[in-house]
């Protein structure tokens, strides 16, 4: 169960309260995350049908919220004091979109300033064949093999996995392309090209990804709310079937007045 919110310039009831969106933006509240899309120019709320083999171009939103969830849900598992909730934003989708675009398998440029973030990070995959976009997330983890925590020490290439788990990152946005002729990709003439940009970006020299703790423990003051092992800006105030929404508790203050003047009202 998911719940989305359209969101309407200079009105508090619709939570975007600490989300970026405006009033082209639609807010979705479900148990991956928050995810921010933004509508067509005419107003119209698309999906993108996605080609399996041909023509694909952009991620739908299922295949978004998968994204979400398993980032989400691997981030949970460092078991880290100061770890943050992920949430969609479309203009991270965009700019890795605008990217893999190019079909040139290879690192972004100028990514300092990218959507309003000081700096993006960006993990990159490449494959000839269809795939599952959850795997896409775990395989990046799975470097997680060759990363000592301790020492910050890797044997073979980790910076996949530790962007995934970089505790400060608290956005992300994915694109995706076939690319009939894929410059720079192990040879091959053509193949899929995946991008995912992190808002802010992480993998600083010398750094670790996150502290090992208590979940929650260490929470960024504006980051005051624990959902299920990560620090948040909202409160998990509902659940339905193992699914649960997030609203902004300024919102619920609002509404809670609403009703209280109308039950007055009608007395």
């Amino acid at each position: 169960m998911s719940l989305t919110i359209s969101c309407v310039r200079y009105i508090l009831l619709v939570g975007c309260y600490g989300v970026l969106c405006s009033g082209e933006d639609i807010v979705t509240y479900t148990e991956a995350g928050v995810m921010v899309e933004r509508r067509d120019t005419d107003g119209q709320h698309r999906r993108v049908k996605r080609e399996v083999n041909r023509d694909m171009s952009g991620f739908n939103h299922e295949e978004k919220l998968a994204i979400l969830r398993k980032h989400n849900q691997l981030r949970r598992t460092q078991l880290a004091s100061d770890m943050m909730y992920l949430e969609w934003d479309d203009r991270l989708a965009d700019s890795a979109q605008e990217w893999v675009d190019l079909c040139d398998f290879r690192r972004s440029n100028d990514r300092q300033g990218l959507a309003g973030y000081p700096y993006v990070g960006e993990n990159m995959y490449g494959d000839t064949h269809k795939f599952d976009p959850a795997a896409v997330v775990q395989y990046w983890f799975d470097e997680i093999n060759y990363y000592n925590y301790k020492t910050r020490g890797c044997t073979d290439v980790c910076g996949h996995y530790t962007q995934v788990v970089w505790a400060t990152s608290r956005a992300i946005g994915c694109g995706v392309k076939y690319c009939p002729v894929l410059k720079g990709f192990d040879g091959a003439t053509q193949g899929y090209q995946v991008a995912c940009h992190y808002g802010p970006g992480g993998n600083y020299a010398g750094e670790k990804p996150f502290y090992v703790g208590e979940p929650c423990s260490k929470c960024p003051l504006k980051f005051g709310y624990c959902v299920k092992g990560l620090c948040s800006l909202r409160p998990k105030i509902g659940a339905n079937g193992g699914n649960m929404f997030q609203i902004d508790t300024l919102v619920l203050t609002v509404y809670v007045a609403i009703v209280g003047f109308m039950l007055l009202s009608s007395r």
